[in-house]
């Protein structure tokens, strides 16, 4: 079971955040009966990103042997840029936010 202050791996993509799949955060509550979580995400700098509730699906632990990634949080993202561009590529970017 996933405890406070371990960090987490997000299982999908969170547009309205600003987090995508695969973004690291720390959990700061886990909700009774383990049932979900509060889950920081923060910029490498300590600048909070986000604080979210989610649900035990919504996340994992981490394994040995990953590598974290890093990516520049003031681009706008693709999803986004492509959604104000057409109303034809909203079906397809509600169908890719898992992956954002």
């Amino acid at each position: 079971m996933i405890q406070e202050l371990e960090d987490v791996i997000l299982n999908c993509g969170l547009p309205e955040h600003r987090l995508r799949r695969g973004d690291i955060g720390t959990v700061v509550l886990v909700r009774p009966a383990g049932k979900g979580y509060e889950v920081e995400f923060a910029t490498l700098d300590g600048e909070t990103v986000a604080i979210v509730t989610l649900m035990v699906n919504q996340v994992r632990p981490s394994k040995p042997r990953e590598i974290a990634h890093v990516r520049d949080l003031t681009a706008k993202p693709i999803a986004l840029h492509l959604l104000q561009r057409s109303n034809e590529v909203l079906v397809c970017s509600r169908l890719c936010q898992q992956d954002f």
